[in-house]
């Protein structure tokens, strides 16, 4: 379970209340074992790894080795998840009510970027009800009957 004062001690920043009830709620582990959702440094798990990347992906694709559009605007992003093929969703910090932040996903391949005007439990929400199409790379995300399994419920 995230300490959530313990987080915004840390790194300055409160999280979107969605994001908070959902990691409250499921922990980080990954969705069809494809997208994997990252959580704040909780024990043991692999997905504990959010507040490793604060910086904007945006500033670093600027010297990049491929070319590599970065993100629209000057808003600073947040990765909140991500898949083996190299896509990232985030947060875009348009806004200093984080319950107002939107999503924005980087496409590897395509190397693109979509948006979505609404917070991350709608986008995921949205993704797996076939409400928005996925802009991550696997044809097959998501599957018909979408799992989220827990970081603890992948051993088994």
């Amino acid at each position: 379970m995230a300490d959530w004062d313990a987080v915004y001690e840390q790194c300055g920043l409160r999280f979107p209340q969605d994001y908070r009830d959902f990691v409250s709620v499921y922990g980080g582990g990954t969705i069809d074992d494809y997208l994997g959702i990252s959580t704040p440094p909780t024990g043991e798990s692999f997905y504990g790894d959010l507040l490793e990347d604060l910086e904007s992906p945006a500033e670093e694709d600027e010297n990049h080795p491929y070319p590599y559009p970065p993100y629209p605007g000057t808003e600073k992003l947040i990765r909140w998840a991500s898949d083996p093929d190299g896509d990232d969703a985030f947060w875009v910090l348009g806004s200093d009510d984080p319950d107002q932040w939107s999503v924005a996903v980087k496409n590897h391949q395509g190397r693109s970027w979509s948006s979505f005007d609404g917070g991350m439990a709608e986008f995921l929400l949205a993704i797996v009800t076939g409400r928005y199409s996925s802009p991550f790379a696997a044809a097959d995300f998501p599957s018909p009957r979408p799992l989220y399994r827990n970081w603890r419920d992948e051993d088994e």
